[in-house]
């Protein structure tokens, strides 16, 4: 009886030492793996993100824009109301800035815009841009059908600022309402 369980020990210890020893082969080549996987990735992500930066070049060039000089479309911290047709899901083709408009209440930036999606998505940019963005407005010049979808031709215009509203608004002198001068005979 001690005989056999000697045997089955001994068995067992060899298929312990075994295990352990295909476990660690094992670990050893889903490290291997797991860095093959992480240097592709890292590679995809560099490939890619010189895609982008050449793409971003050649819109630049395409358009006209210096790429030493940052575009002014927006001023800082400002939304753009161009974002609204990109969360309806139309693709901004091409976008050229035009002349500002000076008004008495302020300025407004006019950009010509060509965009691509479906009627519907730019029923929804529209709702978008009447929502989300206060004095902003999208004038449609001509909408042409193609086997992808519909090509639309246009121009958005944003208000900029409030002029003289904003200028009157910080006045020092400015009153409140009725307010008066405090005579000397009401203060006490």
């Amino acid at each position: 009886m001690e005989a056999i369980r000697r045997k089955i020990r001994k068995s067992l210890y060899k298929a312990g030492r075994r295990g352990l020893v295909l476990m660690a082969l094992l670990f050893l080549c889903m490290t291997f793996c797991l860095g093959q996987v992480q240097s592709r990735m890292e590679a995809e992500t560099l490939r890619l993100t010189q895609e982008a930066e050449n793409l971003r070049q050649w819109k630049a060039e395409r358009n006209g824009i210096s790429m030493e000089e940052p575009p002014q479309w927006a001023e800082s911290g400002e939304e753009e109301a161009i974002h609204g047709f990109e969360k309806a899901g139309l693709h901004i083709l091409s976008r050229e800035e035009q002349e500002e408009e000076e008004k008495n209440t302020g300025k407004i930036r006019k950009e010509h815009i060509l965009l691509h999606g479906t009627y519907i998505q730019l029923l929804q940019s529209f709702d978008i841009i009447k929502s989300e963005y206060r004095g902003a407005s999208f004038t449609v010049f001509s909408i042409t059908r193609d086997d992808t979808g519909l090509s639309i031709k246009g121009e958005l215009r944003t208000f900029r600022s409030r002029g003289t509203y904003e200028e009157e608004k910080y006045r020092p002198h400015r009153s409140d309402g009725d307010r008066e001068e405090q005579s000397g005979a009401d203060s006490g």
